[in-house]
């Protein structure tokens, strides 16, 4: 969790723990050349979001309401609307993962920024630039890994929320907005 990749055209971007800089990754030529630095600070404990040309840097330690968009081929950074918390509020969380499915981010579980640990899940319409609550998990995690299958999103690892290690996985069915137990 404290840094996090996408691809975008076959090279991978990183951004995490080294400071608030992307790093790409040339698998053809293999060798790395940093990029563009979010002026937001250094992160980490947050996740990378890769939708279409676009990698979407979303919660993590730090401003914890983060949500700015890299697009590697201009090298730029825009800042997007702020990941929101149960509340509706600007109060985001971080050690939070998710994925896209049909072109929309969705992000669950992790810590608020006072700490606590959280089942809300939300998803973030990138075309409209609006997040909507969606079904709480059925429990809370942080620190776990996350894929996505189809139009499933696997949560699976990582503690439980009380900082003990967990054997569950969750899915999630982004489409029906429905949770399961494996």
């Amino acid at each position: 969790g404290w840094s996090t990749a996408g691809v975008v055209n076959g090279r991978l971007y990183q951004m995490g723990t080294a400071g608030n800089c992307v790093w790409e990754y040339n698998m053809v030529e293999n060798e790395w050349r940093e990029r563009a630095c979010q002026d937001a600070g250094r992160r980490y404990s947050h996740q990378a979001y890769v939708v279409g040309e676009h990698i979407y840097f979303i919660g993590g330690n730090g401003p914890d309401s983060y949500n700015h968009r890299y697009t590697p081929a201009s090298n730029t950074w825009e800042s997007k609307p702020c990941i929101v918390g149960p509340n509706g509020n600007c109060n985001g969380r971080y050690c939070a993962r998710g994925g896209v499915v049909d072109g929309l981010i969705y992000v669950s579980k992790g810590r608020l920024a006072n700490g606590g640990t959280t089942t809300n899940t939300v998803m973030y319409d990138p075309v409209a630039e609006r997040w909507e609550q969606r079904r709480d998990a059925p429990v809370g995690g942080t620190e776990f890994n996350a894929g996505v299958i189809g139009h499933h999103i696997y949560f699976a690892g990582g503690n439980n929320a009380f900082g003990s290690p967990s054997a569950y996985v969750d899915r999630y069915d982004a489409r029906n907005d429905t949770w399961e137990r494996m």
